[in-house]
């Protein structure tokens, strides 16, 4: 499996994720965190992550985030749930999960 340099993009409840994967099964957008969601808050989280011979991700971490910690767990749980085509391990992935509450 190969990663495209091409973006592609899943938009659901005013939030964007970003990722630049061939082949996607199942792309879960995270839950927009209630205290943020509250507070109007909105940011981006760096994710780096593996997908194993079975197309499940492995290995998720945050790079970086804006605010720090606010979105970090969300994108983790978000991100641990995608699932991709079965076929070579990928490893050092990066995807950015966007949390905003405006309509891109």
């Amino acid at each position: 499996m190969q990663a495209k340099t091409a973006q592609q993009n899943l938009e659901c409840c005013a939030l964007k994720v970003t990722a630049g994967i061939e082949c996607e099964i199942r792309r879960v957008p995270p839950a927009y965190p209630k205290e943020a969601h509250r507070n109007r808050m909105s940011g981006k989280v760096l994710v780096e992550y593996s997908i194993g011979e079975d197309g499940r991700v492995r290995d998720a971490r945050v790079l970086k985030s804006k605010p720090p910690e606010i979105f970090d767990e969300a994108a983790l749980r978000s991100a641990n749930a995608w699932q991709f085509c079965p076929g070579e391990p990928e490893m050092g992935l990066q995807g950015m999960l966007h949390f905003s509450l405006e309509r891109p």
